[in-house]
C-alpha cells in the first residue's frame, strides 16, 4: 500500500471531485446528503501481477501508473494502437 500512496491517477481524482460536488450540492438543503466513508485500493487491480513486478520510475508523465502496475504493463499501453 505504501508504494501506491503517492500515486494520482486523474480518472480516480474526477471520480472523487463529481462525487464530492454531489455531496456539496446535497449539503445546500435540496437533497440529503450521503454519511458513509468512501475507501478504495489498488490491492484487486494488482493482484495477479506478481511479486516480480519492475516498478523503477523513468521520470515521465506516466510515473504513477508504473508506481501502481509497473513498467511492462506501461509498455504495452503505449505499444498498444486503438485507433
Amino acid at each position: 500500500m505504501s508504494l501506491w500512496a503517492r500515486a494520482e491517477i486523474s480518472p480516480l481524482y474526477s471520480f472523487l471531485g463529481e462525487v464530492s460536488a454531489q455531496e456539496i450540492l446535497k449539503f445546500t438543503g435540496k437533497y440529503s446528503p450521503i454519511h458513509q466513508w468512501i475507501w478504495f485500493d489498488f490491492s484487486e487491480i494488482v493482484e495477479n501481477l506478481g511479486k516480480n513486478v519492475n516498478r523503477n520510475l523513468k521520470n515521465s508523465r506516466y510515473n504513477e501508473q508504473i508506481a501502481i502496475f509497473g513498467n511492462e504493463i506501461q509498455e504495452q499501453l503505449n505499444n498498444s494502437n486503438i485507433f
